[in-house]
């Protein structure tokens, strides 16, 4: 009697688990657990999104979850800051870097980036690598293309970055 109480107690509670809780694999060496990227519950191609009628609504509609954000490896950090809803943002403001700053105030997931960037150097640097690698032979959209190879820049100190609004011609 007490187990099959205690096997529903479990099931009940891994059924309040949000998907995007679930641990998909063992902790690494960092102690991160998830290694697949967020998917954001709302994105500007779902009829929902309609609903968003401010941006604060919208910034707050692609917050991670604290659990979820505290869980990520970096590699799946990376590629859910590279799927943010909201990347335009970053080229709202005079300079790419000037919209990093901005953005990471108003997004988490930005700005646990930018901590692990200087927290662990030698994990972030192997890890964005490798994501550098991936974006470089897959194809994406102009705009999506454009986002990624400008945070990749930014994030590994790359000083040519391009003012926003200006093709730098790449």
């Amino acid at each position: 009697m007490l187990c099959g109480f205690l096997a529903c107690l479990a099931v009940s509670a891994f059924a309040a688990i949000p998907a995007s809780e679930i641990v998909t694999s063992s902790a690494d060496e960092s102690g991160y657990r998830i290694d697949v990227p967020y998917a954001y519950p709302v994105t500007p191609d779902m009829p929902e999104w309609k609903s968003l009628t401010s941006l604060q609504a919208m910034l707050d509609a692609c917050q991670i979850p604290e659990g979820t954000l505290a869980g990520l490896t970096t590699p799946a950090l990376i590629e859910t800051v590279l799927d943010y809803p909201l990347a335009v943002n970053l080229y709202a403001y005079g300079h790419v870097s000037e919209g990093v700053g901005i953005v990471a105030g108003q997004f988490n997931g930005l700005a646990e980036l930018l901590r692990r960037r200087t927290g662990n150097p030698g994990d972030f640097e192997a890890a964005l690598s490798a994501i550098a690698s991936e974006a470089a032979v897959s194809e994406t959209d102009a705009f999506q293309s454009m986002y990624t190879r400008d945070l990749l820049a930014y994030l590994a100190g790359d000083p040519a970055l391009p003012c926003a609004g200006k093709d730098d011609g790449a």
